[in-house]
């Protein structure tokens, strides 16, 4: 998976990993969601942290 941070200038996207089954079963390709991950390297990637569809982001 992918993301891309809105607030950074370059709009680099890096990559994202979870080991969570549960998270790849609710992401569908093509969408756009709100995430928060923590960010390792532009090597590794970063991990996913949450995620969530952007109309249940104040939920």
């Amino acid at each position: 998976m992918k993301a891309v941070d809105p607030y950074s200038r370059q709009q680099r996207e890096i990559n994202l990993t979870t080991d969570e089954i549960n998270a790849w079963n609710l992401i569908e390709e093509g969408n756009e969601y709100f995430a928060t991950y923590e960010y390792t390297s532009l090597e590794n990637g970063s991990d996913l942290l949450s995620i969530k569809h952007p109309s249940k982001v104040n939920e």
